[in-house]
């Protein structure tokens, strides 16, 4: 995972590889990430404000959190793995359409929506799955 800021007008901003990237932007007139035409987003897990998305098959490189007022969706088509020893906490809301897999867990505090029965990761805590 990586902190720090990035800024530029008619600028590309590629994501592919195993990061996590939480984007905000510094005023609610701009997007945290830019237009589609400038951003190419191939394998990551990507947080752009409060929405996140998984983007293709990374693997989590480090703990990382759902926070309260946040929502995660894996789509259709994309697997997010969790090696051993991480582990993702959800705080809020994870939308599971594709796969979670991964010798590492989900500590859930929040709510999981998993619609492609497709968590094999461990998952802990009094949080409710559908």
């Amino acid at each position: 995972m990586a902190i720090g800021s990035w800024s530029g007008y008619n600028s590309k901003i590629t994501v592919d590889g195993d990061a996590a990237v939480f984007a905000k932007a510094s005023s609610s007139s701009f997007q945290p990430i830019g237009p589609e035409n400038k951003t190419s987003l191939n394998k990551g897990v990507v947080f752009q404000g409060t929405t996140g998305t998984v983007y293709g098959s990374p693997t989590l490189p480090g703990d990382a959190e759902i926070p309260s007022g946040a929502i995660l969706t894996v789509p259709d088509g994309s697997t997010l793995t969790l090696p051993n020893g991480i582990t993702l906490t959800n705080k809020e809301l994870l939308e599971n359409y594709g796969k979670i897999i991964g010798a590492g867990a989900i500590q859930n505090n929040g709510v999981i929506n998993d619609y492609s029965a497709g968590i094999s990761a461990t998952v802990n805590g009094g949080g409710i799955i559908i």
